[in-house]
């Protein structure tokens, strides 16, 4: 499975691109946002390289509501790989943001920390976030629900994410 991250605060990239992998067998590209260019899928790296993507090769999306103004918008984004039939999910700290990405076609919402934490704990999975149905839904609310309230459950997430916030 390849996955796509599109975030654009570099540690918290860096923190789910490790939740990923080591979530095993996934190829993940990580990227601060889309390149506006409508012939061709191109990401930003975080060191200001451009990635040329297939789009037939990827297989979800996981994106943040806050791109680069110099790159396309989240909600462009999203309605662009939507079209092509891949799952996007909203990965925004802000709820509004990750309900704005849901009306442009995400299909699936989190915030990024609950998805850091639940993943580094084994409670979701990246094949999961790939099926986009309700249950799966209904299961990252449930997650967010332990993460806000269980401080042993999210210490695991916490601590990855400060280890890339000491490393920036």
């Amino acid at each position: 499975m390849k996955v796509l991250v599109l975030e654009n605060t570099l540690p918290f990239g860096k923190a789910i691109q490790e939740v990923l992998e080591d979530d095993q067998c996934h190829q993940v590209v990580l990227a601060q946002g889309l390149v506006a260019n409508n012939d061709q899928l191109v990401a930003q790296t975080h060191d200001g390289r451009n990635l040329p993507l297939d789009l037939a090769e990827i297989d979800l999306v996981l994106i943040d509501g806050n791109a680069p103004k110099e790159l396309a918008s989240s909600n462009s984004v999203v309605k662009r790989f939507c079209e092509q039939g891949v799952s996007c999910v909203a990965i925004s700290a802000l709820p509004d943001a990750n309900k704005e990405l849901v009306n442009a076609g995400a299909q699936l919402h989190v915030r990024k920390h609950v998805l850091i934490c639940g993943m580094a704990a084994g409670c979701m999975k990246t094949a999961e976030l790939a099926l986009v149905s309700p249950v799966v839904q209904a299961r990252l609310e449930l997650l967010d629900k332990r993460v806000s309230s269980d401080k042993v459950f999210r210490q695991q997430g916490e601590e990855i994410v400060s280890r890339h916030l000491q490393a920036a």
